[in-house]
Parts: structure tokens; sequence; C-alpha cells
């Protein structure tokens, strides 16, 4: 697979950074923190039972992880913006505006707390990379509920008429659930590119088979939460239990994380408002939702502590399967990996399809690089030029290297003077390269190429032969030349 190509040109970032064009960012900044926020606290003030609290409120867990992925949008206008989120959800649902802004200083208080101390720990923990994350999750989550607590027992005697131990342990608790069953979906989130690579995946799905051992878990999960919500009793919450294990030992941490947070917010609800009955008799709305809120915290904590250890795993097992695939001074495929890659997408074409190529390449003079320079700049040379012939080939194109400064590629649905063309190109390119090895050295080299462009189906290592015949023909020719075959004439 090619490698990314450098950027040409040596972009000035500091010279277009204006203070117009900073402030604009800002706004933009504070307007998306604000809508984010709005959206938010507008679905939590509407779980809110009658006159009191929200049986859940995303809106600071969110704002949290939101801060924590992105620190560029905690600016002055960014802080500002969640505060107008805050402020316009509570004052469009009949919020008083002196109620409201109390009620936002209090959770801003939680919100500052998560947000300094998140940023205070290692990467890997501000993605749950280990299983050690959860701990710091935890904790932090426990730190910005208790702040959030202590505003809580100021407003709470205020507004609601509650005593202030008592406001205050209903605050912990409702946040450190929020904390522990949001928070992890917004710092687990995938980034563009992981969305692209996921719809590819679903896109690359080959059988119906397939399909279904993917969705076999999402759908246990879902049938387990209708068989509580039919049922009923107090075992109904755990009902989807071996279900979301199942989802964390299948799927990604932030699918994981999606789904405990639908089964957590979706029971936290359906209880306070009486669509889950757990028992006979009317439930006890603060003592009992507070029970409640414990122990969906734990059996959320149960799927995320395996999601995470499932996603540590795999990428160990990525790692170890790219090291032992890949070239390591290089990036390139090893002579193995070449093999089978393009075994299999010669395998793909079938007798009729349009032609393909295959092509050596060996860097000229290459000794005397090494002789000359030593081991250590010939390295970097050979980095060079994986760059740079990488960026010259097509997506699907298979390149590797195969031992010293000898390399390989298989180019699927290629004639011969596209190939000619292709092989051109690379060779033109890496001679007008002046390659700097460091110290204001600067080495020119050139490559010599050679390959043979044949139909489907045909023997790969006798292909490669005929191409390396090909190669050494355009060393003897004077090398920093393209000599390519066309087995088909």
């Amino acid at each position: 697979m090619p490698l990314s190509h450098p950027d040409a040109l040596e972009l000035k970032t500091p010279l277009l950074v204006t203070p117009a064009t900073t402030w604009r960012d800002g706004l933009q900044a504070g307007c998306w923190v604000a809508v984010v926020v709005f959206l938010a606290a507008l679905f939590g003030i509407l779980t809110r039972p009658t006159d009191y609290l929200a049986s859940l409120w995303p809106a600071n867990a969110l704002l949290v992880g939101i801060l924590v992925r992105q620190p560029r949008l905690a600016t002055p206008l960014g802080w500002f913006g969640a505060i107008v989120g805050y402020i316009a959800a509570d004052t469009l649902t009949g919020g008083a505006l002196f109620k409201t802004t109390m009620l936002t200083g209090a959770n801003l208080m939680g919100v500052t707390t998560g947000y300094l101390l998140y940023m205070r720990v290692p990467k890997e923990h501000r993605r749950l990379r280990v299983p050690r994350s959860v701990l710091y999750l935890v904790l932090i989550g426990v730190a910005s509920a208790a702040a959030s607590g202590v505003g809580g027992a100021i407003v709470d005697p205020i507004f609601f008429h509650e005593g202030s131990f008592t406001a205050w342990t209903f605050w912990f608790m409702a946040e450190l659930v929020s904390y522990v069953i949001i928070l992890p979906v917004a710092l687990s989130a995938p980034s563009w590119r992981q969305w692209r690579m996921f719809l590819r995946h679903l896109q690359g799905m080959s059988s119906t088979e397939q399909f279904v051992q993917e969705c076999a878990p999402a759908a246990a999960f879902i049938l387990c939460c209708v068989a509580g919500v039919l049922i009923g009793g107090p075992g109904a919450v755990m009902f989807p239990v071996a279900a979301l294990l199942w989802c964390a030992l299948t799927y990604s941490l932030f699918t994981t994380t999606l789904m405990t947070l639908i089964f957590s917010s979706w029971t936290l609800i359906a209880i306070s408002e009486r669509y889950l009955a757990l028992s006979r008799g009317d439930l006890n709305l603060q003592p009992d939702m507070q029970s409640m809120r414990i122990g969906i915290l734990l059996l959320a904590l149960s799927p995320l502590i395996v999601a995470i250890i499932s996603s540590a795993r795999n990428e160990l097992l990525r790692s170890v399967q790219y090291l032992a695939s890949h070239d390591q001074l290089s990036g390139l495929l090893n002579r193995r990996a070449f093999n089978e890659l393009a075994i299999k997408k010669l395998q793909l074409m079938t007798a009729g399809q349009d032609s393909f190529a295959v092509l050596m390449l060996d860097i000229d003079h290459f000794k005397k690089i090494n002789d000359t320079w030593g081991h250590a700049d010939g390295d970097q040379v050979l980095i060079a030029f994986a760059r740079i012939a990488s960026a010259c080939l097509r997506r699907g194109d298979v390149f590797g290297r195969i031992g010293g400064e000898e390399f390989a590629m298989v180019l699927p649905n290629c004639s011969l003077d596209e190939a000619r063309t292709i092989a051109e190109q690379i060779r033109q390119t890496y001679a007008a390269t002046a390659i700097d090895i460091g110290g204001g050295r600067i080495v020119s080299s050139t490559v010599s190429i050679g390959g043979v462009v044949a139909h489907p189906p045909d023997d790969l290592e006798s292909l490669l032969l005929v191409a390396d015949r090909s190669l050494y023909k355009a060393k003897h020719l004077g090398r920093d030349r393209v000599q390519l075959e066309d087995a088909m004439s």
C-alpha cells in the first residue's frame, strides 16, 4: 500500500494566523460548544421528574469529553458558549434566570474539575487505551461529581427545599453515573478517518454469514432489553449483562460504550418514568433511584473494562501482525507479506481481464553510498526512496522491500504504457530529489527498474524472475533506466 506523500511546499502557518482568523475560529468553537451543550442539556431537562432534577444529565460529562478530546475548544469563547448552552436550554423550558444561573454554576464546578484533572493524566488514559484507564475514569468522575455536589448542596436548599447533605448525595450519585456511562463514549469516539475505515469494513462484508455474525451480539442485546421490559421484576435490569459482555468482546470500544450508554440511559429514564416496573409497589423515588444509580454504575463498568482489555489485546495483535508483515526500516511490506498480498491480488483477477505489471527496482551503487556515508545514512536513503516511490503508485498497487536495496511492485490492471509511465515517474522523481541525510549533507542517487507485463493468471515467482532479468539488463545498459518486457507479445 503506498505511503502518504509528503507536502511538496513548506507551509508558513504562523504567517496565516491573524487576529481576525483567531477571533473567527474562537467564535466558531464557542458556537459549536454552545449547540452541543444546549442539545445535551435539553435532553436532560426532558427527563426531569416533576419539580425535581433530571434522571440523566448528559451535558456535563459530554462537555468534559469534548474539551479533553479537543483542547482547542477550551478557550474563553468555548467556555462562554457552554454557559450560553446551559442557560438557553433551561430558559427555553421555562426556567427562571436566577435559578438557571445558579444551576449552571454548579454544573460548571464539576466540568472544570473533570477537565483540569483529565488534562494532567497521560494521553493513553484520556483515550481509554489500557485497563488502568478505568481507574482514572472513576477517580476523576468521583472528584467531578463531588465538585458538582458542592454546588448542588448550595442550590437545592434554595429552590427544591432539600437538606444540603441530601442534595450533595443526589448530585454526587447522578453526576458520577453520568461520567461513567457518558464520558467513555466521548473519549473513545472515532475520528473521521476511523469512521471511513468502519464504513469500508461494512462495504467489504462478502457474505450473509459474516453479516449475521457481526450483528448477532447487538441483536441479543436488543432482545434482552425487550425481555426486561416485558417481564419486569427486580432482575430485569440484569437481563442484558451477558449480551453487553458479548458485545464488548466483539465490537470496538466505542461501540460497546455507546451500547452501554443506551442501556443505562434507558434503564434510568424508564425506572424514573415508571416504564420499567421493578416491583409490585411504587418506588420511593429518591432512595430507590440512588440505589439504582449505584447498580447501573457498577453494571456499566463491567462491559467497559472487558472492552478496554479486548481493545488493548486487539491493538497488541495488530502491532505484532504489522511487525511480522512489514519492513521496520521503510514501513513497506516485507518479502513474505509482499508475496502473499501480490498472489491474492492476482488471484482476484481472471484470464481476459486487464493486464498487470510486475516491477523490480534496485538503487544504483547503493554499496558505494553505504561505504561513503555509513549504513545509518544509507538507511535514510532507503527510507526516502520508499516514500518517493510510494507517492507515485495508485491505490491497490502492492509495494514491498524484498531485500537490501531491492524492491518489488505488482500493479494490477496496468498496461505496458501505464507501467512504463509509473516506472519512469519513480525513476525521474528519485533522480531529481536531493536527499538530506542531516548535518548539511546531501545525497543524490538513481534507480534502475526492470519489469514485465502479463495477463492473469500467471505464476508470481516466474514473473519476478523475468522482471529481475529485465532489471539486470537495465543495469547492464548503464543504470538509471527502465527496462520492461511484454509477456503478452
